[in-house]
């Protein structure tokens, strides 16, 4: 555990004893658009004291990618049922190894 005593502001010294949080959007020119950040500010000065991704952020994404993949699942498993049924399908269609092909009449 750190010591409060050991927080202090670089720029006028007081003791951090609680930041204030300011949401910010960040990005890069790599990075098309833009993501939710935050920095951590002094409260007394308002120096920034750090910034990183939003950590709420990132569970509120994290949350949706894993209900679009419960969905995409569940929305494979249809396809594949469906796949499996034509499959089946067309294998009745098919003659035996065997079994020469149906004739048909050739229209004149």
């Amino acid at each position: 555990m750190i010591d409060q005593e050991q927080l202090k502001c670089n720029k006028c010294g007081a003791t951090i004893k609680s930041a204030r949080v300011q949401r910010l959007p960040a990005g890069n020119e790599s990075f098309k658009g833009t993501f939710r950040a935050v920095a951590y500010c002094c409260e007394e000065c308002g120096q920034v004291l750090g910034v990183e991704s939003n950590p709420l952020e990132r569970d509120v994404q994290m949350e949706k990618i894993r209900t679009h993949t419960a969905k995409l699942s569940g929305e494979m498993e249809i396809v594949l049922k469906k796949l499996t049924s034509l499959s089946a399908s067309v294998a009745a269609l098919k003659p035996a190894p065997n079994e020469p092909p149906p004739k048909t009449k050739l229209k004149k």
